[in-house]
């Protein structure tokens, strides 16, 4: 599946959202954006297709961006997991998440965008690297579905969410989100039990990515 988002707001270059798969059709997608490129910074952010961003996401990473170094990466170390299995919200921390961004020179030539610093898990250990972590701003939904329960579910910090509408009011997701001890203690709990198992297997061997 190809579909692509452009948006656009001085200084930055227009913003592609490439849901394709392939590292070689992000690549030529990327190329293409790069030839019409007029903008003093390029800003990527990944973002997968069945996630969501805050209505206030871009607006507050454009303004992080035009006050920090080209090169840095932001990185929101807070945000939500609704788990559509039983329609549940849980607000937690989370400094590897994958909703990353970068900050560029608007320079067809040196532009790589985010994809191509590699894996979102292992951005930290690059050399040199420069990472501006943002607390307390949760600003984006991992959507954890039965497609994609390779996800972790995250126990330290993790707290239920009460609001029936902070879906919709704030990732536009036309859902009400649940709320009780049962979904705490006979769903969310056996679904991290069974997800630290994964987190091990990660530790071990790696993510393969």
């Amino acid at each position: 599946m190809e579909c692509f988002l452009e948006w656009g707001m001085e200084p930055f270059a227009k913003t592609v959202f490439d849901l394709k798969l392939k590292q070689e059709a992000y690549e030529e997608r990327l190329d293409e954006a790069m030839r019409r490129l007029v903008a003093e910074r390029v800003l990527t952010t990944y973002l997968d297709n069945d996630d969501a961003l805050s209505v206030g996401f871009v607006k507050d990473l454009q303004t992080r961006a035009l006050s920090t170094n080209i090169g840095t990466i932001i990185n929101y170390n807070d945000g939500y997991q609704f788990y559509t299995d039983h329609k549940y919200l849980m607000k937690i921390h989370y400094p590897k998440n994958h909703f990353v961004s970068v900050v560029e020179r608007g320079d067809p030539a040196t532009v790589k965008g985010i994809f191509g610093y590699g894996g979102h898990y292992y951005l930290d250990t690059i050399k040199g690297v420069r990472i501006e972590r943002v607390m307390d701003q949760p600003l984006w939904c991992e959507v954890i579905h039965g497609k994609n329960m390779v996800n972790d579910a995250y126990f330290i910090g993790a707290k239920m969410v009460r609001d029936a509408d902070k879906l919709r009011n704030e990732f536009a997701i036309d859902e009400d989100v649940r709320y009780g001890a049962r979904l705490y203690l006979f769903r969310y709990l056996p679904r991290y039990v069974k997800t630290f198992f994964v987190r091990v297997k990660h530790r071990l061997f790696g993510w393969g990515w």
